[in-house]
């Protein structure tokens, strides 16, 4: 781990020193919740996923010292979960001990204990049994308990199939030994059908009804798996510790509306001392841009719950089977740079449909979004509220244990705040690729190189380039832009601007209000870097193409100067993140990415970044002065592999011989030439020699006519080798999937 890291853990750690904190036992003895589960995490521990899958189980450092602890129990949450794997604690007969088992149930132990005072339950998460390899010693011994075979990143294993008895006994007496030698366990977190391969039931498709691809286990019901799996883990955990609860965690974050109907009937069946646990907003739907668009995985800006959530909630009403829900309460992935964004007013929504919905579980982050503190606090209030008192009101109360004469004032900012941020684009690559983590640290590029969208969520170290199109999904570039000026239009106010100012002025000598301010103008300069991001490069194409397509030099220079007045702004902008960067060093830490994606050195890069921008654009604008055309950037097409030439139509036609390892499935991602618009794609298949002949029809703007291309060929159009048109990187994502690059016989594509 960098010392940048581990300087923002212990900066973090301090914050949390100096907040105000009530009696220990506060949320313990306090019965009046009605989300009787309240499960946060650490924020400051290690992942345990690659790429630095890091054990806190075997570190010596407590990452749950008391000021931590009273933290969490005085924003009422009483549970921490943390990641395990059964084959590393548990003692069962199928696998050999772990010899470093006793080393990991004693941190465990410790950490129950240490917990306890707090009323704070330590739950454990996995995503169980992991898929076996041929020589799995399970496996060997039970050649039943192999279930089909499945794909899990470069990995092809078996999963463990539930109708053999080996896998039940497995899972049983896995959770049995680990609760046993661990008394006081709140529970167990697990994964059943969503993340990875684990067992037949996880092989069911969300999105369709059909059984599972297994002979033995396709005779029974989803319900009748589930309830096989569930009861497993079930009866094993509460033979050892009869209060503890398993959760049965649905996890489908497809942006689609609709799941199967197996979905919903998991709630049917259900063993005792189990809860079904379901996204509550992935699949929501929300017009934006004049077209409906859908969001998957988790949303801090939408409140929910999504039509899949509400499905499975009214079989469990109707079953009686307890209700959890995953959300996000500090941050979500729209924004996760922050320790926590200041939308107290979304979360009442959530939690007010929460309480409709029946839920008894929550879920309440994943790697992120668990930071204590205001939104924290606030889900702890609302995991108790019965909303007989509107939103404004809980605001204003809310504020005023913080903020005294000023919770008004703070209450009608958060309103704000909440305004903005339900703006947000409703879209998953957006989160994931989007310039919202870092628009502070982005790139403005003059000059067309189509380099590449770094992951928000992974640990990345590149830079984001100019290939927007990445993160834009369904959204056009300008559809992207009207979303983000509603996003910032809240907050453009001078009253905003003006409050905020004398309240920092106010409390410049109070660190926790100071940095808990500062949150809110990184907030907002995020915001307005984001938009810029897209309007900076929507600027681009329309003056590369007035120029080089149309000979229309007024608008490209017209177009040059909302670019330069961009640049000047993000170096405002930057400058002011940077001095509260300095004062907060949480600002820019992503957990789950495991770094800080801008910091002050990122930020100072920035500002020499935007300084060679501006001289370029300074020379581009004198060309286009001179009479002439904006400059080409892009190297010409080169390479023999492949040949692309436009037909009479102007459909582009591509053809070429796809080698290397795979099947005969060819996928071809083709952007336009400024990058800026989603991949259209195609699909196509080679002949037995690899040849191949795809046509990619005209789209209707000639600025988003198809220019740039990745190509893809695999046993599956999941798998296998890219090719990327240009090489202009080592790796390269698309959409969300990463692959490496082969070959270098490749260049643009001209029309």
């Amino acid at each position: 781990m960098s010392e940048v890291v581990r300087s923002v853990r212990r900066v973090a750690l301090l914050c949390l020193l100096m907040s105000r904190v009530a009696s220990p036992l506060a949320a313990a003895q306090d019965a009046s919740y009605w989300v009787v589960d309240r499960v946060t995490r650490c924020p400051d521990a290690p992942i345990k996923r690659p790429p630095s899958d890091r054990d806190e189980l075997l570190e010596e450092t407590d990452y749950y010292p008391d000021a931590f602890l009273r933290q969490v129990a005085d924003d009422g949450a009483n549970g921490l979960w943390i990641t395990v794997r059964f084959r590393e604690t548990a003692d069962t007969p199928y696998y050999p001990r772990d010899p470093l088992a006793e080393r990991r149930l004693e941190k465990l132990r410790s950490l129950v204990a240490k917990c306890a005072p707090y009323g704070i339950k330590i739950w454990l998460f996995a995503i169980e049994p992991v898929s076996m390899d041929a020589d799995d010693p399970l496996l060997v011994a039970h050649p039943g308990a192999g279930g089909p075979l499945s794909w899990w990143g470069d990995r092809r294993a078996r999963v463990s199939c539930l109708s053999d008895p080996a896998t039940t006994n497995y899972l049983n007496l896995a959770v049995r030994d680990v609760f046993t030698r661990v008394p006081g366990l709140g529970g167990l977190i697990a994964i059943t059908n969503g993340e990875r391969p684990t067992t037949c039931f996880s092989m069911l498709n969300p999105r369709k009804d059909a059984p599972a691809p297994c002979p033995r286990c396709a005779k029974r019901t989803s319900g009748e798996l589930h309830a096989a799996l569930t009861k497993a883990l079930a009866e094993g955990l509460r033979a050892a510790e009869p209060s503890a609860k398993f959760v049965s965690w649905l996890y489908h974050p497809q942006s689609i509306p609709t799941r199967g109907t197996w979905v919903r009937d998991c709630a049917r069946g259900v063993p005792d001392g189990v809860t079904v646990m379901y996204n509550f907003e992935s699949g929501c739907e929300r017009l934006q841009a004049g077209k409906m668009r859908c969001g998957g995985d988790y949303w801090l800006a939408q409140p929910g719950p999504a039509a899949p959530f509400r499905a499975l909630a009214a079989v469990a009403r109707e079953e009686g089977t307890p209700l959890g829900a995953k959300i996000q309460v500090s941050c979500s992935h729209e924004i996760a740079t922050l320790p926590y964004v200041p939308v107290p007013g979304l979360l009442y929504r959530k939690y007010k449909a929460l309480r409709e919905e029946g839920v008894s579980f929550v879920m309440q982050c994943w790697f992120f979004g668990g930071t204590p503190g205001l939104m924290g606090r606030a889900a702890g209030e609302l995991s108790k509220a019965d909303f007989a008192e509107k939103e404004g009101d809980f605001l204003l109360r809310f504020a005023r244990r913080d903020w005294g004469e000023d919770a008004g004032e703070m209450a009608r900012l958060w309103g704000r705040f909440s305004d903005a941020y339900s703006n947000y684009p409703l879209s998953i690559t957006m989160q994931y690729y989007g310039p919202f983590h870092a628009s502070c640290v982005w790139d403005l590029l003059p000059d067309v190189s189509v380099r590449s969208l770094t992951r928000t969520w992974k640990s990345d170290s590149g830079v984001s380039g100019d290939l927007v199109g990445e993160a834009l999904e369904d959204f056009s570039l300008e559809d992207a832009l009207e979303q983000a000026e509603k996003m910032c239009a809240p907050l453009a106010s001078p009253d905003v601007a003006a409050s905020l100012q004398a309240l920092r002025a106010k409390y410049a000598a109070d660190p926790a209000r100071r940095r808990e301010l500062g949150v809110m103008v990184a907030l907002r300069d995020i915001f307005v870097g984001g938009r810029d991001v897209f309007a900076f490069y929507l600027a681009r194409r329309r003056a590369l193409f007035a120029s080089r397509e149309r000979g229309e030099t007024a608008t490209a220079l017209a177009e040059a100067q909302k670019m330069r007045a961009i640049l000047d702004r993000a170096e405002a902008l930057t400058r002011e993140i940077l001095v509260l960067a300095e004062d907060d060093p949480r600002l820019g830490y992503h957990p789950e990415a495991d770094r800080r994606q801008f910091d002050p050195a990122s930020l100072k890069r920035r500002l020499d970044s935007l300084a060679a921008s501006r001289r370029r654009l300074d020379e581009i604008v004198a060309e286009l002065a001179a009479g002439r055309a904006w400059p080409k950037s892009a190297r010409e097409l080169g390479g023999d592999v492949w040949k692309a030439a436009r037909d009479e139509s102007g459909a582009l036609v591509v053809e070429g011989v796809a080698e290397g390892p795979g099947s005969r499935n060819v996928e071809l991602r083709l952007y336009d030439l400024c990058g800026t618009a989603t991949a259209t794609v195609v699909t196509t298949r080679a002949d037995e020699e690899g040849r191949f002949r795809a046509v990619v029809p005209v789209p209707a703007e000639r600025e988003l006519r198809p220019a740039w291309m990745v190509v893809r060929r695999g046993s599956d159009l999941s798998h296998g080798a890219e090719w990327i048109w240009p090489a202009r990187q080592e790796f390269h994502e698309s959409r969300l999937r990463q692959s490496r690059v082969t070959g270098d016989n490749f260049g643009r594509v001209e029309w």
